[in-house]
């Protein structure tokens, strides 16, 4: 019954904020967003400041007045600064990391200050995350911010908590925020040892794939992870460039497919796993592959371009289209 009550209470709440407070790229905070109460510690301040007026009051005492004034004064002054350390500011989505099913994916959310205003002790976190603490004294400042991505497909993060307690404590002002961003999520990747390719194929540790048909495309900047045999080690030597060598298949070769049909007896998700596993592990190795899964057809081809579009049409497989 409790617990019936609870979820009534939230979703009432949860309708009010999305009227109070509506989805959007970049929220700009003011005293429609804005919610400042007192914290346990100025509750208490509340009473001991209640209890010195009471006492000025019975005992007719100018020095307890002067002193209950004067803390009253205070508390003002910080319900004040507290509301305006967050007042002006504006939060808006810098840019989006993507990541696999069960990790954390990072967003990057830009805080931009109103008029040169600064603002300190700022913290900032998704709901159920560990939350970032910013001191906002330039124009603005990025904050990049995580959360955790439960399962794959188009995930929305549910609302940023972006807080303050200064400048005493004694009160907190907070807003709810619907940053209206969206991040691509991969499947978990299954390692496994990549298909065969067939025919006319050297063997690459432990796997197959066509390097005769293979045409030099050119050279790239290394990175890590690329393999030692694409090295470009003559380059180096004259050089001390560390680059990598880039091949193009040529038409009619024996490519690297990785396909639906070759997990035949696997279910939905376990073959999403696996061919996650074989898409990174061919990027690794920068080899030539294509992707055929039920809609999608990507032409063989390396690089990162073509590592983004696979992983991406593995972890929106199944999913309607966005309207």
């Amino acid at each position: 019954m409790i617990q019936r009550v609870q979820l009534a209470l939230q979703k009432r709440f949860d309708g009010w904020l999305a009227r109070q407070v509506p989805p959007s790229r970049r929220a700009l905070l003011t005293r429609r967003n804005v919610f400042i109460f007192p914290t346990r510690q100025g509750l208490m301040f509340g009473v001991v400041m209640t209890l010195l007026l009471i006492a000025a009051i019975n005992y007719q005492n100018s020095l307890i007045y002067l002193l209950a004034f004067l803390l009253g004064g205070m508390f003002l002054v910080c319900i004040l600064e507290t509301f305006r350390n967050l007042a002006g500011m504006a939060v808006e989505v810098a840019r989006t990391q993507s990541g696999h099913a069960g990790e954390q994916v990072h967003i990057e959310v830009r805080l931009v200050a109103d008029g040169g205003r600064r603002h300190w002790a700022v913290f900032l976190g998704w709901r159920g995350a560990p939350q970032v603490v910013v001191d906002l004294d330039d124009s603005s400042a990025e904050v990049r911010l995580a959360v955790n991505a439960p399962r794959r497909g188009r995930f929305r993060p549910a609302r940023l908590l972006i807080e303050t307690f200064f400048p005493l404590g004694l009160l907190r002002a907070w807003s709810w925020i619907d940053l209206d961003c969206e991040v691509i999520v991969y499947p978990t990747p299954q390692s496994g040892p990549l298909p065969v390719a067939g025919d006319a194929t050297t063997s690459v540790r432990g796997y197959r794939i066509d390097r005769a048909a293979a045409e030099f495309h050119g050279l790239r900047d290394y990175r890590a992870g690329d393999s030692i045999r694409s090295v470009a080690w003559r380059r180096y030597a004259a050089t001390g460039d560390l680059v990598t060598k880039e091949f193009a298949s040529g038409v009619g070769a024996t490519q690297l497919w990785l396909e639906w049909a070759q997990l035949d007896g696997l279910g939905v998700e376990e073959r999403l796993r696996r061919l996650t596993g074989w898409v990174l592990r061919a990027a690794q190795e920068n080899l030539p592959f294509g992707l055929r899964i039920p809609g999608v057809v990507l032409p063989p081809a390396t690089g990162e371009t073509q590592r983004v579009a696979a992983l991406t049409a593995l972890a929106l497989f199944g999913e309607a289209p966005p309207r």
